[in-house]
């Protein structure tokens, strides 16, 4: 499934020039009826096609649905940003292949591979972390993936500030 990648909401961009100096000066309005509309996208849940509208909804639900508590997760392995979007791209990647994210079994349906891992308790990362903390999980299953602009940043906008503090 692919989120909307609606661009109307962008107001163009007008140009003009001073004279003489060839540099471009933009309106001050310009912005104006721009919207943020990343809070108005659904949230699916990682397993399932549950849709959330908020991030904490979503989280919720999958705590409770498939004992999977994403933030408690990334805490506990103190995961910078972007290992949490490895994280996330590889669970989405491996549902969107019917495998297992914890054995790598693979299965002809989703409803068989979330029977599976709820009968074995496969709702939890494999043991090896370098399945999953790979550079080719960088990159998103889905377009627009929502989950992914909810995850936590400032593990590591903190330690840029504090090295930057302390020069």
């Amino acid at each position: 499934h692919q989120c909307s990648n609606d661009t109307s909401i962008i107001a163009p961009v007008e140009e003009e020039e001073e004279e003489g100096e060839g540099t471009v000066l933009l309106k001050s309005n310009e912005w104006e009826d721009w919207q943020d509309n990343t809070a108005h996208e659904p949230i699916f849940c990682l397993f399932c096609k549950t849709l959330e509208v908020t991030f904490s909804a979503a989280v919720h639900h999958m705590a409770v649905a498939h004992d999977f508590d994403l933030p408690a997760i990334c805490s506990g392995l103190q995961l910078d940003h972007y290992s949490q979007v490895k994280l996330v791209n590889y669970i989405r990647r491996q549902m969107f292949c019917h495998s297992c994210i914890h054995c790598s079994s693979h299965f002809e349906s989703t409803n068989e591979l979330l029977a599976h891992m709820t009968l074995c308790g496969h709702f939890k990362l494999p043991l090896n972390s370098s399945t999953w903390n790979n550079p080719q999980y960088l990159f998103p299953t889905y377009e627009n993936d929502a989950l992914l602009c909810f995850l936590d940043m400032d593990s590591t906008e903190g330690n840029a500030d504090c090295a930057e503090g302390d020069v």
